[in-house]
């Protein structure tokens, strides 16, 4: 998913393409107020859901910060998606979110829990020996560097591990390592 203003318009042609294309998913914000009441619309469809907290800086009347009531409102749009029976991938870094799947017995009812390359890879090595089903995500395209600025802004100590991968690349994960 995009910026909140293009929504509108991603929202549109998707619900143009998607009830005639099973293989047609969707991402949603979990951050955005707005998707609590696009949620149903979008359930309706019966198409794979993949939930995301949220990247963009968006102004306090459009999207939540970061922080618990983010949270909280993630695992209540995730209930909603699993109790209509809507297949739905969990894609966070977030470790604290991750252990909640779990605690909450979401991990068996969820599609699989998608994450980026080389963020986490600790995380995503134990949940997919708790048996998760995990996808790992890469960055590619002409936006790549924006997509990256955001990692770094959403976690500060990326800029750290990323300036130690830079200077030792032996510590970087690859693929087999998952």
């Amino acid at each position: 998913m995009e910026h909140s203003s293009a929504v509108d318009k991603i929202l549109e042609v998707y619900s143009q393409l998607a009830p005639d294309h099973s293989n047609i998913g969707l991402t949603v914000q979990a951050h955005l107020h707005r998707t609590v009441n696009d949620l149903p619309a979008l359930i309706g469809y019966g198409r794979k859901i993949r939930l995301v907290k949220g990247v963009y800086n968006e102004a306090p009347e459009v999207a939540l910060p970061r922080g618990a009531e983010l949270d909280e409102r993630y695992l209540k749009l995730l209930a909603s998606i699993l109790d209509a029976g809507v297949p739905v991938s969990c894609a966070t870094q977030d470790p604290n979110l991750i252990k909640r799947l779990f605690e909450e017995g979401f991990h068996s009812r969820i599609e699989e829990l998608e994450m980026l390359h080389g963020v986490q890879p600790e995380t995503l090595r134990k949940a997919k020996d708790a048996g998760l089903a995990c996808r790992i995500a890469a960055v590619y395209g002409d936006s790549w560097y924006l997509h990256f600025l955001h990692r770094l802004a959403e976690s500060p100590v990326n800029v750290l591990e990323s300036l130690a991968d830079f200077y030792d690349p032996s510590r970087i994960v690859f693929g087999a390592g998952y």
